[in-house]
């Protein structure tokens, strides 16, 4: 098995991680040629080879952008993926295992992940091989031959900032509780595939901000890179990242709860929808200002943020205290109950957020606290 997997870990060398800088080529045909039983390949321009001064060994650099691919040769030198072998048969009775275990290989960093066979039929496998591959942003299968899967991750293990990804989960969460409330307000159920694409554009990023920060851990040049100032940011940007998929979750709920009043024909009365649309509006400003704070770690906004969600929180109890008056129907006003419910979650993770931003903002600056570093300031007890 290691002599297996070190041939592939080789074939691996040539396919690295994408790179920020990528130099522009010459349009020139190239003929597609085939390696082995899955894997195509094609060969380099001479004139190219020659300017570079590549050689045998060396690592190249390779990007994948709206379908076009663009090459360079490393300047730090060959680098041997990280990789795993999934034991495939561990997997062969469990539902939906296979794609969990490439998933957690993923996000703890590996770049090539292996899946032998031993006998069994690969195709028994690859409808969960696939599942993965949508999930999981820059995954994809190198290697599909009876004897064994070959995955590689080629993600541009630096981008897209942590800070980039936040917002854009953040975003993705405003647009579903958008949706939620259109629904409510209309009474019609919204595509179901529109969802689909939200929550796996949420799931992708949220999944590669977790790989990116765990192999972070280890490499002090791509923190950098990621925006991250110390290894204290890994755990609180982690924390954020997970803050954030319980935000989503519970904005989840605030879809089916509209869609099932939808299905059921009950139309959400004037009074009902003009006082949950303020309440979202107020939730809108608040989660904003709250990631703002801690994206800027800064703690007056945190501290504003805070005061906010907790009055908003006070208020969703008085609109619980009083929902009797919104309908005379039990089981609706049970499902709009748990629908303001939602609410209070959802500013819960938010609060939890701009908490860590007053974390955070007396991590790195002196703005609110002086650091007595090593007792310098006479303030450390004997």
């Amino acid at each position: 098995m290691p002599n297996i997997l070190n041939n592939y870990i080789r074939q691996a060398k040539y396919i690295t991680r994408l790179r920020d800088n990528i130099h522009g080529m010459s349009a020139e045909i190239r003929r597609v040629i085939k390696l082995g039983e899955a894997t195509l390949a094609i060969t380099l321009p001479k004139s190219w080879v020659k300017a570079v001064g590549l050689k045998k060994g060396d690592a190249l650099i390779v990007r994948e952008e709206d379908g076009k691919l663009t090459i360079e040769k490393s300047g730090r030198g060959e680098e041997t993926p990280s990789a795993c072998i999934i034991r495939s048969e561990t997997c062969i009775d469990e539902p939906e295992m296979l794609t969990r275990m490439i998933v957690g290989a993923y996000v703890n960093g590996y770049d090539v992940i292996y899946i032998p066979m031993k006998g069994r039929d690969p195709d028994s496998f690859m409808e969960e091989i696939k599942l993965a591959e949508k999930k999981l942003f820059g995954l994809y299968v190198s290697e599909h031959s009876e004897h064994n899967v070959i995955l590689h991750v080629i993600a541009d293990q630096s981008k897209p900032t942590i800070n980039t990804s936040l917002v854009k989960l953040h975003i993705i969460i405003g647009k579903v509780i958008n949706i939620a409330y259109d629904v409510l307000k209309s009474g019609k159920p919204v595509s179901l595939m529109v969802l689909d694409d939200l929550y796996d554009d949420f799931d992708k990023t949220y999944l590669l901000a977790v790989r990116q920060l765990l192999k972070s851990q280890y490499n002090k040049a791509l923190l950098k890179r990621l925006g991250l100032k110390s290894y204290l940011w890994i755990i609180g940007d982690r924390a954020v990242l997970s803050a954030l998929k319980m935000i989503l979750n519970s904005s989840r709920d605030l879809v089916d709860i509209s869609l099932k009043l939808a299905r059921s024909d009950y139309k959400v009365g004037e009074k009902a929808l003009k006082e949950i649309s303020e309440l979202l509006s107020w939730l809108k400003k608040a989660s904003e200002l709250s990631l703002r704070s801690f994206l800027a770690a800064d703690a007056k906004r945190a501290n504003r943020a805070i005061l906010d969600l907790d009055a908003l929180r006070k208020h969703t109890d008085k609109m619980l205290n009083l929902i009797a008056t919104w309908s005379s129907d039990a089981k609706h006003l049970v499902m709009l109950a748990c629908f303001l419910r939602m609410v209070k979650n959802i500013s819960y993770g938010y609060k939890f957020i701009a908490e860590i931003a007053i974390n955070r903002a007396t991590e790195i600056s002196d703005k609110y606290v002086v650091i007595d570093v090593r007792g310098k300031l006479g303030l450390t007890p004997e």
